[in-house]
């Protein structure tokens, strides 16, 4: 993200879009009482949502056209063409503030939001070996502690090239349900690692702003199925946010010997040929999954239309697999091309690492995109003792076109055999489907 590196963080900008929200807000006060209107409790909003109604935002828009530093704060978010349109029409807000603990300080520059999404950019320093230093996880919860459903997702932090003491990164906050009206506040708690965990108290609370909370979705209604590998794939309906659009999908694989997993190469497109990733999915309910897409609510779209270039499916069965460590083999029976490429034992003859190589073109191809490479549903030494992953044995993985490679590092002392089962296995099947929408 080097581009961004000359973006400017007043801190006073939060006071000046307050302004400019006010002006906007005298001029337009009688219209804005007819058209700002509460989500119902039938709308999935699932983010933190401080978002200008969009009735609004036209009027808001044109006082902050006058203030170039907020285009400059929402190009950060470029990587999301979703995200960077709505920045520019209001819906960034300036946090700048830090919480400090064990030597690291962790701040909170700005984010972007509406009622499905919360996009956080953060940065922390510290008095010593930064190089080793990471944000590793972290929760959110209401200012009053109580829960706050929902996923912290937090990309890789890399050093700040205007400042070789401090990295930042991103955290992205989808909820699974609506934000609470009567709550005031959101907290951020991150962890860190440096070799370990290192435990500590670190929070940064971002206020709620109850009359940013109104927002609508524009909703499409696409009803359409296709059929493969005996499963039916129903395309239901697609809802556009500022910050996301979310399509949802209902699909029954009880009678294929497959499971379904997901999408790939797909996209929105519209009328003009611009491209709206697919950014990920999940799933609550099983047989229904919600796909999430960079947002067009702000690009004027003629025409719409969904383009899905394949799927993954995931075997049914499962694979049960042994390895002798005096040997140094692998044996069993499966249907892939799997094998065990080495085997590494420690200085007191103990196991250390086992590497497994998939070269099978089902598995590993230009079109599989998609981690982990397996799963490993299960692990135990020859007498029945249960291994469990994260205490005794961690898992890695270095995926590829031609050959994937999967990592299984040992901290329990291992002298004897192995017995392991495997799954979660994906293979890409071409779908090629167009979907037209209706965005009238």
């Amino acid at each position: 993200m080097d581009k961004y590196k000359n973006i400017i963080e007043p801190n006073d900008l939060e006071e000046v879009i307050e302004k400019a929200y006010k002006k906007a807000k005298e001029e337009k006060k009688s219209d804005m009482k007819s058209k700002l209107t509460k989500i119902g409790a039938t709308a999935v909003a699932a983010m933190i949502v401080f978002a200008v109604s969009v009735n609004t935002s036209t009027v808001f828009a044109n006082y902050l056209d006058d203030i170039p530093v907020l285009d400059k704060l929402a190009q950060f978010f470029k990587f999301d063409r979703g995200l960077e349109e709505a920045g520019k029409q209001g819906f960034l807000q300036v946090i700048n503030k830090t919480s400090e603990d064990k030597g690291i300080t962790f701040r909170i520059d700005n984010v972007i939001y509406d009622n499905k999404r919360m996009v956080i950019k953060y940065s922390f320093t510290s008095k010593e070996d930064l190089e080793n230093l990471w944000a590793v996880s972290g929760k959110v919860t209401y200012g009053d502690g109580s829960d706050l459903e929902g996923a912290l997702i937090s990309s890789t932090p890399t050093h700040d090239d205007n400042d070789k003491n401090k990295k930042s990164g991103i955290i992205d906050i989808e909820m699974l349900g609506e934000i609470s009206k009567d709550k005031d506040s959101i907290i951020i708690y991150p962890q860190f690692s440096r070799k370990g965990d290192i435990t500590g108290n670190w929070k940064v609370e971002i206020p709620i702003k109850h009359e940013l909370l109104q927002v609508e979705a524009k909703e499409y209604n696409i009803d359409d199925e296709f059929e493969i590998e005996d499963m039916k794939i129903n395309i239901q309906d697609l809802k556009m946010y500022p910050t996301v659009g979310e399509l949802e999908i209902k699909y029954e694989d009880e009678n294929s010997k497959y499971k379904f997993s997901g999408f790939t190469q797909t996209s929105l497109i519209d009328g003009k040929g611009d491209k709206f990733t697919n950014m990920s999915s999940t799933s609550s309910t099983p047989g229904e999954k919600t796909l999430r897409f960079e947002s067009n609510y702000f690009i004027d779209s003629s025409s719409l239309e969904l383009n899905i270039g394949g799927i993954y499916v995931t075997p049914k069965k499962l694979y049960d697999f042994n390895i002798d460590i005096e040997k140094g083999t692998m044996t069993g029976n499966c249907d892939y091309d799997i094998k065990m490429e080495s085997l590494e034992k420690k200085e007191d003859d103990t196991l250390k690492l086992i590497v497994i190589s998939i070269e099978d073109d089902k598995l590993v191809n230009e079109n599989i995109n998609i981690m982990p490479v397996l799963g490993v549903e299960s692990m135990e030494l020859e007498d029945g003792t249960k291994l469990k992953n994260y205490e005794d044995y961690m898992i890695s993985y270095a995926p590829g076109t031609e050959k994937a490679r999967v990592f299984i590092e040992f901290s329990k002392p291992i002298t004897k055999n192995l017995r392991f089962t495997i799954g979660n296995l994906h293979e890409y099947r071409p779908v090629n489907k167009t979907f037209n929408i209706d965005t009238k």
